[in-house]
């Protein structure tokens, strides 16, 4: 954005980085993880745009939602004229609903049914009876299509940790990378975009992070593996549809043929 806009001060707000004492910019780009650690910091009275990017999952996602409810009990409080936009890859009748109720009398944009199909892409369930026939089979996937990219999503750190140790054992390493919350915010950056440049092959990405690279146009991948199906944060741990499709939109990008493997 930066480069786009050289005359235009912006700041951003993430984890890892140092806040500063007060956002005199006029773009903030802002992390809804990390809301509490600077919403102090906002005079949200001189706000006049907010773009939420992934409402989806910001409603999904409990510890999200939670920060996002609070934003708005924010910014209702001390702005009446600031425009919201909010962007969702999904549009299940819970999130409009839920958007609804934050965002009153609002105009629905919404892309052509037909524009939607994933024809191109084919979805697969294997049962595996225990965590060794899961290794067999993910190994077996790996060692068939040696030409693409691979993106394969892990429950948690461990997981992806024990998987990787399982599959360099086969396969050589430095094709094999893994994203867990280990990694710095550099490091992420720099394991995604030398995937993005295929530098190496087959990328294991912990649930832990929060990445599903949504956003990020991967252009050779065309397997993805759910080792673990994805889970909602909630109480029940039922399945998360919002994220599930998030991964499956990972492969075959630009008409490319793809599988998702879960």
């Amino acid at each position: 954005m930066s480069s786009h806009l050289p005359h235009t001060r912006i700041t951003y707000a993430i984890s890892s980085e140092t806040l500063p004492e007060l956002f005199e910019t006029s773009i903030i780009i802002a992390t809804i993880d990390v809301y509490q650690s600077y919403r102090k910091l906002l005079d949200l009275s001189r706000l006049q745009i907010l773009v939420l990017d992934e409402i989806d999952t910001m409603i999904i996602r409990e510890d999200y939602r939670d920060n996002l409810l609070n934003l708005f009990e924010n910014l209702s409080a001390n702005s009446s004229t600031c425009q919201i936009l909010a962007y969702s890859s999904t549009l299940s009748e819970q999130i409009r609903n839920f958007t609804n109720e934050l965002i009153p009398n609002s105009i629905l944009i919404k892309q052509k049914i037909d524009k939607q199909n994933l024809n191109n892409i084919e979805q697969f369930y294997a049962h595996c009876q225990d965590r060794n026939r899961k290794n067999q089979f993910v190994n077996l996937i790996v060692e068939h299509f040696q030409q693409t990219q691979i993106l394969v999503f892990c429950l948690n750190d461990q997981i992806t940790e024990d998987l990787y140790e399982n599959l360099i054992a086969a396969t050589d390493k430095t094709r094999i990378k893994r994203l867990t919350t280990k990694n710095n915010t550099q490091e992420r950056i720099s394991l995604i975009e030398n995937f993005r440049l295929s530098t190496f092959r087959i990328f294991l990405i912990s649930a832990q992070t929060a990445a599903t690279l949504h956003g990020i146009d991967l252009d050779h991948v065309n397997i993805v593996i759910n080792y673990n199906m994805p889970q909602s944060l909630g109480s029940c741990f039922d399945l998360d549809y919002v994220t599930y499709h998030q991964r499956l939109d990972r492969c075959g990008r630009y008409d490319q043929h793809g599988y998702l493997v879960s």
